[in-house]
């Protein structure tokens, strides 16, 4: 009877049961539960944002940080154009080939492209960030921040007040990246959602807290000249 059972199991279920598998025991074996993207690095600290120096200058700061704005009202896609590359969750990162989480969604679009706020709120982070390359971070409320990567240039300070739909920088190719694109977080208390669904992903998010991969010894990245990421083995 057991040597009939791949008769029962369709091929591709049988992988993404194999595929869930490794996620599990790779998360469980790290032992740290903190909502960080492997690939990328963690956000940087940004405690110190909770009281804001500065007079406001924008129509944006009455409503910035009202309580009632909501995952629903949080623009999902602030590019226009382009397609999703990856989407949020766990993956096979296609450099090492091992499980890894992702904790946004990639827009592919070109370099250069608009990059609107998909909140009102006040710019909290604007720089070079690890393999976010260069990052944008916009606090909304206590709640509520959005993120965004590989950024090619920015178009607001740290300190700024924006309004929803606002251009805010534009899409570029820095950092870790495997080509132009958004890389676009929704976190909420901190923690990440999936941008299409509001649902979390800390639950099972169990990877290392830091910068470099574990999981490649003794390699290094190159950036090659099609803007393509390589890894070389010593």
């Amino acid at each position: 009877m057991r040597h009939h059972l791949h008769h029962f199991i369709p091929f591709k279920a049988f992988i993404s049961i194999a595929f869930t598998l490794v996620c599990s025991v790779a998360a469980a074996q790290s032992g740290v539960a903190t909502d960080v993207d492997s690939d990328l690095g963690p956000l940087p600290q940004l405690d110190s944002d909770v009281a804001f120096k500065g007079a406001c200058r924008s129509a944006a700061c009455g409503a910035a940080y009202r309580e009632d704005i909501r995952f629903e009202s949080i623009i999902k896609k602030p590019v226009a154009g382009g397609r999703i590359s990856s989407h949020y969750g766990w993956r096979m990162h296609p450099i090492a080939q091992t499980p890894r989480m992702h904790t946004g969604i990639d827009y592919a679009v070109p370099i250069g492209t608009e990059v609107k706020a998909a909140e009102h709120g006040k710019v909290v982070f604007a720089g070079y960030q690890g393999g976010y390359g260069n990052l944008l971070v916009i606090k909304h409320n206590s709640t509520y921040r959005t993120v965004y990567a590989h950024l090619d240039k920015f178009k607001v300070n740290i300190g700024d007040w924006v309004n929803q739909g606002d251009i805010v920088a534009y899409t570029g190719n820095t950092g870790l990246s495997t080509g132009p694109h958004l890389h676009f977080e929704i976190r909420k208390n901190g923690l990440s959602l999936n941008p299409l669904t509001g649902e979390s992903g800390s639950d099972h998010l169990l990877v290392l807290n830091n910068d470099s991969s574990p999981k490649i010894q003794g390699g290094r990245v190159n950036r090659q000249a099609n803007g393509r990421v390589r890894t070389i083995l010593k």
